[in-house]
């Protein structure tokens, strides 16, 4: 992995701003769509909780599908990143993706957000959830394909 470019804070905070965004707008049309079609006599604390529910499962399938596939998510691709498995080189699983991105997360964010600060502080710009999944974020670089074959 040393020939990687470790992605800097700024580039993964913007590209984690565009993907919640994204979920964002997605949790927003379940809640919609529970309003529509649960019946009245649920009350508005357990439609939050079917909410909250939603939006974990479309957070674990959005960067399960996504990294695993791609290697990048809508915000990585946007700001030409991309998620490594530290032990293979290649895209992580889509398991391990989903739950960096829901359980790996939040673990970063208690205390204070310490797994996040890490970033500033470790050689390869990884968080908490990056040293627990065995993934990093590097820099996307394609190489210019060559005119000679």
């Amino acid at each position: 992995m040393s020939n990687e470019i470790p992605a800097s804070f700024l580039k993964r905070y913007l590209a984690g701003s565009l993907d919640c965004i994204i979920i964002f707008i997605v949790a927003l049309i379940f809640r919609y769509l529970l309003n529509l079609l649960l019946p009245d006599n649920y009350s508005h604390f357990q439609i939050i909780q079917l909410t909250q529910f939603c939006t974990y499962a479309v957070v674990f399938a959005y960067f399960g599908y996504y990294h695993s596939q791609e290697g990048s998510s809508i915000g990585k691709k946007a700001l030409k990143l991309k998620i490594i498995d530290r032990k293979s080189g290649g895209n992580p699983s889509f398991i391990k993706s989903g739950l960096r991105n829901t359980f790996g997360i939040m673990i970063s964010a208690i205390p204070f957000f310490i797994g996040f600060i890490m970033i500033f502080f470790t050689r390869d710009r990884m968080a908490l959830h990056d040293y627990i999944f065995s993934t990093q974020v590097v820099e996307d670089i394609v190489s210019p394909k060559s005119n000679f074959r």
